[in-house]
């Protein structure tokens, strides 16, 4: 049984707070923006051994293809 749970990142977090609560909940999914993700989740990514899968939503669509990163726009648009 697949189990779902959603926790919202307050945006003005800094590297710290953000890495302490996706540790603690095992995540393995992690949305967010491509410059969120290098301001506040690059130095530390590599170091959440359950972080699987990163998608990255952005408004100017262009895709990113970096280690466990994927382009959430362009993963849609090929599902269709």
């Amino acid at each position: 049984m697949a189990c779902l749970v959603l926790i919202p990142l307050f945006a003005a977090f800094g590297p710290e707070p953000i890495r302490a609560r996706l540790a603690l909940a095992n995540a393995k999914v992690l949305v967010t923006t491509p410059v969120l993700y290098e301001r506040k989740v690059a130095s530390f990514a590599s170091t959440l051994p359950h972080l699987q899968h990163i998608l990255l939503i952005s408004e100017d669509q262009q895709a990113t293809t970096i280690e466990r990163r994927i382009d959430l726009h362009a993963l849609m648009s090929a599902a269709n």
